[in-house]
């Protein structure tokens, strides 16, 4: 699903009560990465441990971090799972996006889409699904599995934590592709309605690093 690109940030440790809650419960938002889910499994499987709990909405039980992680012992035939239970509402607790970025230059990209879906840029990135630019052209791209249309040409993409550094890379040659973040509450309603973001939608940022917690598989795993 491409490779993430996000600059590394020292974080107060906070400790919190870790909770073990049915498996079924947790709401899933966004979909899951294939290959990285393989991985968790077969790294689970070798170490037999499971070190990292769920990051979840106290209120909703939707997932904020680790699809992968809750796929990955379902399959196995998990019952429970450790998670830390957060308010999502926090202001502390932020949402935000990835911004893929794509070594082709923008006509390129412009071929793989109809007329219908292409748009001029007027300036407001809500109004499209994704306004892709090579730091001179803006063109807005309207329609779902944008991405996933790319992805299935055999392109990867490179995912990067802020615009300003997907559109540092057009001074490369490459096309960035900027669009809104979602919303807490748009989180919630997806989630809510079994529907799920594409991988790499949303990019939370929680102001404290948590602890690990070492649970051996077999205890997690009947």
């Amino acid at each position: 699903m491409g490779v993430e690109k996000a600059k590394l940030e020292e974080k107060p440790l906070r400790i919190m009560r870790i909770h073990f809650i049915d498996i079924d419960l947790l709401k899933p938002h966004e979909a899951l990465d294939p290959l990285e889910l393989k991985l968790l499994i077969e790294s689970i499987n070798e170490k037999g441990v499971f070190y990292k709990p769920m990051l979840v909405d106290r209120d909703s039980f939707v997932i904020l971090d680790g699809h992968h992680r809750w796929a990955g012992l379902k399959e196995m035939g998990a019952k429970k799972i450790p998670c830390i239970l957060l308010d999502y509402f926090d202001d502390e607790i932020k949402l935000y996006t990835w911004y893929p970025v794509l070594n082709e230059n923008i006509e390129k990209i412009l071929e793989f889409f109809d007329h219908d879906a292409l748009n001029s840029y007027e300036g407001y990135l809500e109004r499209y699904s994704f306004v892709i630019t090579d730091g001179n052209r803006y063109y807005g791209l309207k329609g779902e599995n944008i991405i996933e249309t790319i992805e299935k040409r055999g392109y990867n993409f490179e995912y990067y934590d802020t615009a300003e550094s997907a559109l540092k890379e057009t001074e490369n040659g490459k096309t960035a592709f900027l669009r809104r973040a979602p919303t807490k509450r748009e989180v919630i309603e997806k989630a809510s309605k079994n529907e799920v973001f594409y991988p790499k939608t949303t990019r939370h940022w929680f102001p404290y690093k948590y602890p690990y917690t070492y649970i051996k598989k077999e205890e997690l795993i009947p």
